[in-house]
């Protein structure tokens, strides 16, 4: 895109008309990113010009995510499963912006989890958490059928390990049980 420039100098100059509405939105827009009027609209104006790969990226970006909002919507909200992340062949694109944007949006998302957390301790509805405190993992699907076919005698410790998050020790009591009766 911004294969060797000429210099301003011997650049054209060229007229533009705009409704003033639109010149209003892009010189508010230049003076967010500390561009002139003329930078901001040719900047702009590069950008549009997408390689028919990079469109053919953005769409299985724009298709994957459609995607993962439909199951976490139609399957997890709806009481379907209980695992909130989808099991849908990503299909993503792997160019550097989009990198970066799944990086942006991994970030946001772990944030607004955190905030979550601290509205939800605020209530009393979660306990303060130790320093460097993760949020607890997810059990896989198979982890939690496993769990659940574990001997009735030792379920409530069991479920007194998940209640307080701790997976792996919950699964280490169901192993140890299991190799037991197999002894």
């Amino acid at each position: 895109m911004n294969e060797e420039r000429k210099p301003m100098a011997n650049i054209t100059p060229f007229g533009l008309r705009m409704q003033p509405e639109l010149k209003v939105r892009v010189e508010e827009a230049a003076r967010a990113n500390n561009r002139s009027l003329n930078a901001e609209i040719v900047d702009r104006l590069e950008k549009s010009f997408l390689t028919d790969e990079e469109r053919a990226d953005w769409n299985k970006l724009i298709s994957f995510y459609k995607a993962d909002q439909r199951y976490i919507e139609d399957e997890y909200l709806a009481g379907k499963t209980d695992n909130p992340m989808s099991d849908i062949p990503t299909g993503k694109p792997e160019t550097d912006l989009v990198k970066q944007i799944n990086r942006i949006i991994a970030d946001r998302t772990e944030t607004v989890g955190r905030v979550v957390i601290r509205e939800l301790q605020k209530k009393g509805m979660v306990l303060e958490a130790e320093a460097g405190y993760r949020l607890p993992r997810q059990a896989t699907p198979e982890e939690r059928e496993f769990l659940r076919n574990a001997p009735a005698d030792i379920m409530p410790d069991i479920l007194d390990k998940l209640a307080s998050n701790d997976i792996d020790a919950a699964l280490l009591m169901a192993y140890k049980a299991k190799d037991k009766m197999q002894n």
